[in-house]
């Protein structure tokens, strides 16, 4: 008899447990597909709607705004995805267009954000006159620049480290090349994705600021958001609002992390290719759906979809012989000589721009604030550094700390430096303090934390046998630091520090200068010779402060930080 009740309560429970599941999973198609429809339409409002004046500072809004900007930033990292597949598969599997891709991409990460909006308003703007969905495609396109970079590199670097025994599986089985990319490229490229939009979507709300208040010909035009929001505040000296956007910011990234992120991460495990790392992480909203009938047939469905999406016969089969050109070094001459033709047709084009608007004078300025400014950022790289490494060691080395730490640093690291420009803009001026020093830490505000993230996926890393030897020999204190956790973690530092230092020279434009109720301060540097030009719309002094910087953040990345990463993975891999 007891056996017979227990199975009934299993069996009551397991259909509760499928209707909490099917309803979740219904309630979120609605809920998804109302918000989609919403903000679209309210992507064609007229642009009188959209003055600065239209932005209301009530804390009831916030709902209003935070939905529109979390809006631009799925459309973003969705175009960010999708731009960052198609350049990151041609150049992982074309050499002679990794060659030119590449370095492109150097110099696409290396112009700030201010500088795309300068030069593409117009183009957007044209496409739909009268209507607010030009400034709509502006703010979209800032939010993407803030985005693909990152996933690009990402889907690259996955792209070129694909175990030979997967290409090999696809190789016998006679995969086509569409074949290969879908099921063997891409799903061991996921993880990876994944955790970079993570990323990405922190970097892309450090500049909703400057990505949803876009000048125009003179016009100021305030797209309602979180990022316009935080705009009117800081001019109105509204310090209640500005707490309430910061409450309302790490709501908002809360929820999606919960919602969208975690539920992904979890889904990535089963692409993990060493089954020794896979984690047994769970979800709450992944188990819930896993359970639901509603989602099994919409993944059935999706399967019998892939099958058929998979046997479209596009691309050589991997186990087919391509004909080679003759003549390799005629091809290899002329491919060479395409490069070089567009490189000179690309820096003549800049040289003359800047030859009939600027002097030698703007030009010897121009290079004087990018070196203060890099020097800005090197010693608070160094100052960082010493902060953060040991503080990541303590976190990485300790599962429960790190695991509540991740959350928190990606909090931080989208908290943009508009939000700290009250705090130094009242400090400055109650003790008559230097600008050049004060307003410096707002450069790394944001991007330190990715030194400090790097740090502690490093050191969550560290083999537990090394650490076991420096038991067994008793090395603790700094000479534990010194022989065996500084020198395991120093591939996570290096790519951290490149990582925050690319996002310092971004981070210029916004912190060499800011406002508070109208009134601004500005830093000596590029960052804030950029952002002056571009309120004052000198297309001549943005090209050419934008050319300098970009020219300097690549020469330093082919000189020094390219060479520094290939020198550390080498030297302190694990494996030998």
């Amino acid at each position: 008899m007891s056996h017979y009740l227990s199975q009934f309560i299993n069996n009551s429970k397991s259909r509760q447990y499928g209707f909490l599941a099917n309803l979740t999973a219904i309630v979120l198609v609605i809920a998804s597909l109302a918000f989609f429809s919403w903000n679209g339409k309210m992507l064609h409002i007229p642009i009188s709607k959209i003055h600065p004046d239209e932005i209301n500072l009530e804390w009831t809004n916030l709902i209003f705004y935070g939905m529109r900007t979390i809006f631009r930033m799925i459309i973003g990292i969705f175009i960010s995805l999708v731009f960052s597949i198609c350049y990151a598969s041609i150049a992982a599997s074309n050499k002679r267009a990794e060659q030119i891709m590449m370095p492109i991409l150097d110099v696409l990460q290396s112009v700030p954000i201010l500088g795309y909006i300068s030069f593409t308003t117009a183009g957007f703007i044209a496409l739909a006159p009268g209507s607010s969905l030009g400034f709509e495609m502006v703010a979209i396109f800032a939010i993407f620049t803030s985005q693909a970079w990152n996933i690009t590199f990402a889907i690259y670097q996955s792209f070129k480290n694909i175990p030979s025994d997967l290409l090999e599986v696809a190789a016998i089985y006679n995969f086509s090349g569409w074949r290969t990319f879908w099921s063997v490229k891409f799903p061991f490229a996921i993880p990876g994705i994944i955790w970079n939009c993570m990323l990405s979507m922190s970097g892309a709300w450090f500049f909703i600021v400057a990505a949803e208040c876009i000048s125009y010909n003179g016009m100021e035009v305030s797209l309602p958001g979180i990022g316009s929001y935080i705009a009117l505040a800081l001019d109105q000296k509204d310090i209640h609002a500005i707490m309430a956007s910061i409450v309302a910011m790490i709501s908002i990234i809360f929820l999606f992390d919960q919602m969208v992120f975690q539920t992904l991460l979890v889904w990535s495990n089963k692409f993990c290719y060493s089954t020794e790392n896979s984690s047994k992480q769970t979800h709450w909203l992944y188990t819930l759906l896993t359970g639901s009938n509603l989602c099994e047939y919409v993944i059935n469905f999706w399967r019998k979809f892939t099958r058929l999406f998979l046997k479209i016969p596009i691309g050589v089969n991997n186990n087919s012989h391509i004909k080679v050109m003759q003549y390799p070094q005629i091809k290899e001459f002329f491919w060479v000589l395409i490069a070089c033709f567009i490189c000179y047709i690309s820096i003549s084009y800049i040289l003359s721009f800047l030859y009939e608007r600027v002097s030698m004078y703007d030009v010897s300025v121009v290079f004087m604030l990018t070196l203060i400014t890099f020097l800005r950022i090197i010693i608070l790289s160094a100052l960082i550094s010493l902060i953060f490494v040991p503080l990541g060691i303590y976190i990485g080395t300790r599962p429960i700390l790190c695991s509540l730490a991740q959350p928190v640093v990606q909090m931080l690291a989208s908290m943009p430096a508009n939000l700290f420009f009250p705090l130094a803009y009242i400090y400055i001026n109650r003790h008559n303090a230097n600008p050049d020093i004060w307003l410096s830490p707002l450069l790394i505000v944001g991007s330190a934390w990715y030194l400090l993230f790097n740090i502690i996926s490093g050191a969550s890393q560290i083999p537990y046998d090394f650490l076991q030897v420096a038991q067994q020999f008793n090395i603790k204190g700094l000479l534990k630091y010194k022989k065996v956790l500084i020198p395991a973690i120093m591939p996570y530092y290096v790519t951290g520090l490149i990582t925050m230092i690319g996002g310092a020279w971004n981070a210029s434009i916004i912190a060499e200068i800011i406002t508070w109720g109208g009134k601004g301060i500005h830093a000596h540097g590029i960052g804030s010779y950029i952002a002056i030009a571009t309120q004052q719309n000198d297309f001549s002094k943005i090209t050419l402060g934008i050319s300098i910087m970009s020219f300097t953040i690549v020469l330093l990345n082919k000189l020094f930080w390219q060479k520094a990463y290939v020198y550390v993975n080498k030297k302190y891999s694990y494996v030998s």
